[in-house]
Parts: structure tokens; sequence; C-alpha cells
């Protein structure tokens, strides 16, 4: 494991409220993210908590050229408005150690403290001074099997199941509704990061009639019904605007899919980008 100080002064939610982006400027994040999740999940590790701010960036409105995206850890430094982060290259020899004969994609029943429901932290995507995206906070993150190289990551587990782990609008259905997940836990996640990216710009217009959009959040918040939460965050809630990118819209939509099997990987993610140049 090799360790970076990064330092920084807010996440990818401050630099959201502070200006808007440009498409150009969101599609560079977005291909940053997205490459640092296939890493992880080329090497079994399923984040679990993706979300507007578990990503750094000290300089809100100053875009800078950038490169490889980042994974890492994240400490805040008591009495001071800057964030410390400490920053982990995912190199194969350092950051992956060797798994063992016989991986089991069931962690240990037992959570570890870090695993544990407590205060939620509202931003795990970071950026660094040359306005590249560092994914942060892998407190709930689970290994699953490794995949065989040039495969995707298709293990699931039902570890925590029961504790419906990450924060809602973000959460999965399939964590929503206690059952077996997967990568495509963070590809939804990755989706719902890069729909408020793009409503920063421009807003979708709502979706679905007035009474649906009333009635919904006030069943849900009666009876916490996996079908209100589905129809919410992805039918209602994953409306585009035209002006979109089109190689982002769709993602946007296809990320957040009800059915993780209906969501791209992240190597399927990086292809369209790289195709839509962007």
């Amino acid at each position: 494991m090799v360790m970076e100080l990064i330092k920084g002064e807010g996440d990818l939610r401050k630099v959201m409220r502070a200006c808007k982006p440009s498409y150009a400027r969101i599609a560079r994040w977005t291909r940053q993210l997205a490459t640092t999740l296939a890493a992880m999940h080329a090497r079994g590790i399923v984040h679990r908590d993706v979300k507007a701010g578990r990503a750094l960036t000290p300089a809100p409105c100053r875009p800078r050229q950038s490169q490889s995206p980042r994974l890492g850890l994240h400490a805040h430094t008591p009495g001071l408005h800057a964030c410390a982060h400490a920053r982990m290259h995912l190199s194969p020899s350092l950051a992956s150690p060797h798994p063992s004969p016989h991986p089991s994609p069931h962690p240990s029943p037992h959570p570890s403290p870090h695993a544990s429901p407590g205060p939620v932290q509202e931003s795990n995507v970071m950026l660094d001074a040359d306005d590249r995206t560092v994914l942060v906070d892998l407190g709930l993150a689970v290994r699953l099997p490794v995949p065989e190289e040039g495969t995707a990551l298709t293990a699931t587990t039902t570890y925590q199941s029961f504790l419906q782990v990450g924060v809602l609008g973000y959460m999965a259905p399939e964590v929503h509704r206690k059952r077996a997940y997967g990568a495509p836990v963070d590809v939804f996640a990755f989706g719902v990061v890069l729909r408020k990216l793009l409503s920063r710009v421009q807003a979708p217009p709502s979706k679905g009639s007035l009474l649906r959009r009333l009635c919904l959040p006030a069943l849900y918040s009666m009876t916490k019904s996996s079908y209100a939460y589905e129809e919410i965050h992805c039918k209602l809630g994953v409306s585009t605007h035209p002006e979109w990118p089109a190689v982002l819209a769709t993602l946007t939509r296809e990320c957040c899919a009800v059915s993780p099997d209906a969501r791209p990987t992240f190597k399927e993610v990086l292809r369209r980008l790289d195709e839509a140049a962007l």
C-alpha cells in the first residue's frame, strides 16, 4: 500500500453547489470515477457507498487537465477547514493483496466498526488540486472473489444485506430489498452521481403525473416500501434533459435501472465514453 497526502478544501458536492461545470468537465470526472471503480471491481472490491460526497476537490471552479483517477482513504483534520486525504494508488502489486486459494463471497458475519451504521457523510468523491477525482472512504467496501482477468465481477454476497447499507437515493434497489448484491450496486450509485452533476447544468423536467410525484414519497415515508423507492429513484427520478450529451443521458438511465442485470459494467461505461469522445 502506497499512501499519499492530499490536501483539499471540499468535495464534489461542494463543487456542484459552487458552480456549473461544463459537460466536458463532467465527462472527464465521470471517466475518472468509472476507471477507479473498474479497477476496484477487477480486484473483487465493491465500494458500496459511492455518492456525490465521496469524491474531493480543493479548487471548485478551476478546471485543469487531468490524467489518472485515484482511490483513497479520507480523514478529517480537527480544527482545520481543509481536509487531508490519504490516497492509495491501485498498483496491482501493492493495492491488491494476494487472494486466498478459496475466497469466500461472504465476508465475516461480524461487521467491523467502520461498517456499522453511523453518521452519514454526504460526500465520497473528491477532486485534488489537478481537478482529478479521488474516491475515498472504503469503510463499507467488501471483497468478493477476484474475477478472471478480462471478465466482469459477477459474484454476489448477502453480507450485511439485512442492514440496507448505504444512503437512500444512492442505494441500489436490491440492497433496499435486502437481497444479494454485487458490483452493480456501485454502477447504480455512479449513475446517481452522474445525474446530479448533469442536473446542476440543466435540470431535467419533472417526470410522471403530479399525483404520482406527491403520493409516492408519502407512501414511502409511511411504509418504506421498496416498490415506492424504485418508482421514485429509478423511474420518476431518472428523467433527462434534451440538452444533455446523449451518451451521458443514456448512461444515467441505464446505470439507474431497477434490475442489476440491466446495468452496464464499468468496462462498458468506459467504452461508450471513449467512443463518444466528449
